[in-house]
């Protein structure tokens, strides 16, 4: 019979056999490449971002395929990450397609350490924005399921704790990674749709129960397309960052804020009243009309419409969003820069 060590590596074993196969199911691209930046491995999916073949991928280095304008900021992250300063970044970058065109995508690197906690190799995490792809759930479970024999195999084991550590280490970092693409917008680092929905089911079903209150606010940036039209997108990308920032200085720790699509937000205030909605809008209104924001040291003001809805007692989710959705477009026609 095998002993416990020969088991815990047969299980270590299966576990990369699962991760590999799982990560050609879903729709991240895998790269993993030494400290020079040659790849060494990659996903189906990878391959087909890039347009490269497995093989002639795996020829390159990372620096070849980024866009030469981008690859300073790759490597001043790359710097601070092997300085031990950052754990992890994530930036927007563009790949130089094997038939020379270029392609957005988000990728998120991690630095993986070896044994006595010396750099291994990188693993990047890449997305194409344009078709971005959730990470799937099923694959959190079964690392939870992993990580789990991982911990009560070893712990018998001094020299197995060693493989146990370095697991743990490398399946947490890989689930944060792949939470954070999962339920967070790229661009504003505010909650995406997907999850903002989970969170407003979960209040629906909370609120059924104890028979309170919670109240949406659906609003959006006026006159944003003037904005790409007569700055640039840069500058629009920068004013969603800028808004998103003084939207969550301004809720409560219970609120919870999401990029709706585009430039329109949806915020779910629990325990709120439409009346207390209205109050808060209002205050958000204020605050964002008499902010001076800055593009390239010029300064220019906005103005926001916002659309209340609250929770009726037998209304859904969808009719709730529609209510705030049609009250934020009376606003516009009234004007803008309002609440209704």
């Amino acid at each position: 019979m095998e002993n416990e060590q020969e088991y815990l590596k047969r299980q270590l074993i299966n576990a990369k056999r699962t991760f590999d196969l799982t990560f050609e199911q879903v729709g991240s691209g895998r790269c993993v490449t030494d400290l020079d930046g040659w790849i060494k491995e990659v996903n189906q999916k990878f391959c087909d971002i890039i347009g490269y073949t497995m093989d002639e991928t795996l020829k390159l280095r990372v620096k070849n395929l980024t866009y030469p304008e981008d690859w300073d900021i790759d490597w001043e992250y790359k710097k601070k990450l092997f300085a031990g300063e950052i754990p992890y970044f994530s930036m927007q970058k563009r790949y130089i397609k094997k038939d020379g065109s270029l392609t957005w995508v988000y990728t998120t690197v991690t630095l993986i350490k070896g044994n006595e906690d010396i750099d291994d190799y990188l693993i990047g995490i890449v997305q194409d924005i344009n078709s971005q792809k959730e990470a799937e759930e099923w694959l959190m479970n079964e690392n939870e399921k992993l990580e789990a024999i991982v911990a009560d195999r070893t712990r018998q084991l001094i020299e197995a704790n060693k493989i146990k550590d370095q697991t743990i280490k490398e399946l947490n970092t890989l689930k944060e990674l792949l939470l954070k693409n999962a339920t967070i917008d790229p661009l504003t680092g505010l909650y995406n749709r997907r999850h903002m929905l989970e969170k407003i089911t979960e209040e629906l079903d909370r609120t059924k129960r104890t028979h309170h209150v919670f109240s949406l606010i659906l609003t959006d940036i006026d006159y944003f397309k003037d904005i790409n039209d007569l700055r640039g997108h840069d500058c629009g990308d920068e004013v969603l960052q800028m808004v998103s920032k003084l939207l969550k200085r301004e809720l409560r720790s219970m609120d919870v804020v999401c990029r709706w699509g585009g430039e329109e937000f949806l915020i779910l205030l629990p325990e709120t009243s439409e009346d207390g909605a209205r109050q808060i809008a209002e205050r958000i209104r204020k605050r964002i009309q008499n902010h001076t924001f800055f593009y390239e040291d010029m300064p220019f003001t906005l103005t926001m419409t916002f659309g209340v809805s609250s929770f009726k007692g037998d209304h859904n989710i969808k009719e709730m969003i529609k209510a705030a959705d049609l009250a934020l477009y009376a606003g516009k026609d009234l004007g803008r820069n309002r609440v209704v």
